[in-house]
């Protein structure tokens, strides 16, 4: 029973659910678009969580982890992909695993897609329905299960575009899919798929879901540690794959030549412009488009690759309610990792100048007369308080200037001038 409450789907339907839509599709029922999904869209989803919305159902199900109770609740998705196509018993308990750990996500999107509740459950179930297909008859997801599931909706909505189910779509997604090709996919999508499927994973996963390390190591059979240390080296790889895939496309064999300059004006820390690159890409497309891309992955990575890696509405995806509740559990992006240790550099850059203003006054009132001096240097105080504002705005300064060699003897000084005054 609890892991129907985690992933939505009622009480005894999901097991039997999964039991017959492998079983339909070993029969060659699970063509196209999952038809034999059609007629029970209800059966599917009718015990949902109830808030009609599902702009939080993917926090209570990725927050809340599989049940313990689960039969595969431990093993990573690859080995529920091997599952699939076991015997029927493995099958129905691995794809039971698969619609608790992704169902909720999945119909989450959607509701995106479509123009009412019951559209969204027949979306969903279809869904699952051409993945569990697609697993059985050898085609493996190219990268993670769930975004590879959140594809999957968008192939099956431009299948609906097609015909009379059109007017289930959401507003505008049809004329959506007119003015793009779906065949194609997203415009990041294939130098996503071109990174490992591990390296995919630590970035979907935990960039753009925002899972738990945790529940990110689950997902791609590795540790918390793997998760930790290897995210941010994904991240990478995948701005280097975006910007490869993106000037492969120029004709122009010298777009190469200036792919690291486009690098250095998009780098996360020191953004180095040049006038030249400038200049190139005033007529050069392909490296404009490199750049923005970079820039976009540097400024606002999750909803960049949301927007780059789903077929409709990425950015609706993403922050529909899942942010805010992940980052209560201690997750942190991608982006907080990157951006943390300069800061930490400039706050005690900023607190190493607030502490040298005692001790500089201290040894500019050392002289013979310490009492008038102190009464004499008292109106010199506020200018000298302006030395943290460019000790911070200047950290490199300071460790060269008062913040290195005066340190020993400044720490010195203090204890010796109470000395003579107890005396």
């Amino acid at each position: 029973m609890a892991r129907d409450q985690h992933d939505g789907d009622g009480h005894a339907e999901p097991g039997d659910e999964a039991g017959n839509d492998v079983e339909g599709l070993r029969e060659g029922a699970g063509e196209g678009a999952g038809d034999g999904a059609e007629d029970q869209p209800d059966n599917d989803d009718s015990g949902d969580d109830g808030d009609g919305d599902g702009d939080n159902c993917a926090d209570s199900s990725d927050s809340g982890g599989d049940d313990e109770h689960g039969v595969h609740a431990t093993a990573p998705d690859a080995r529920l992909t091997d599952l699939l196509r076991g015997d029927t018993s493995a099958a129905q308990s691995a794809l039971a695993e698969l619609r608790t750990r992704h169902r909720r996500a999945v119909l989450r999107y959607a509701r995106l897609c479509t123009a009412d509740e019951p559209a969204a459950r027949q979306l969903t179930a279809q869904t699952f329905t051409m993945a569990v297909g697609e697993t059985v008859r050898g085609l493996d997801p190219s990268g993670p299960w769930r975004h590879h599931l959140l594809i999957l909706t968008g192939r099956v909505a431009a299948s609906w575009a097609a015909d009379e189910r059109a007017d289930r779509l959401a507003p505008g997604l049809t004329a959506h899919f007119g003015e793009t090709d779906p065949a194609t996919g997203p415009r990041l999508l294939a130098a996503f798929q071109s990174l490992p499927a591990r390296v995919q994973g630590l970035v979907w996963y935990g960039l753009v879901e925002q899972e738990p390390e945790e529940r990110t190591a689950l997902f791609l059979g590795c540790t918390r540690e793997d998760v930790t240390y290897e995210s941010e080296p994904a991240f990478q790889a995948l701005r280097h794959s975006v910007l490869t895939a993106l000037l492969a496309r120029s004709a122009n064999p010298s777009c190469q030549d200036f792919r690291r300059l486009i690098e250095e004006a998009a780098h996360p820390e020191n953004p180095r412009h040049s006038t030249d690159l400038q200049d190139h890409m005033a007529h050069c497309g392909h490296c404009a488009g490199g750049y923005r891309e970079l820039a976009a992955l540097r400024d606002t990575p999750r909803t960049a690759l949301a927007e780059g890696l789903l077929a409709w509405r990425g950015t609706a995806y993403v922050m529909g309610g899942s942010a805010e509740t992940r980052s209560r559990g201690g997750t942190a992006t991608v982006t907080d990792a990157r951006w943390r240790p300069s800061r930490r550099l400039a706050l005690v850059a900023a607190a190493l100048a607030v502490a040298a203003v005692p001790l500089l006054y201290l040894l500019a009132s050392g002289g013979s007369e310490p009492a008038p001096a102190a009464a004499a240097h008292t109106p010199d105080r506020p200018p000298v308080a302006t030395a943290p504002a460019t000790a911070s705005a200047r950290p490199s300064a300071s460790p060269s200037g008062t913040g290195k060699s005066p340190g020993p003897e400044r720490t010195s000084s203090p204890s010796k001038s109470p000395s003579p005054t107890a005396t």
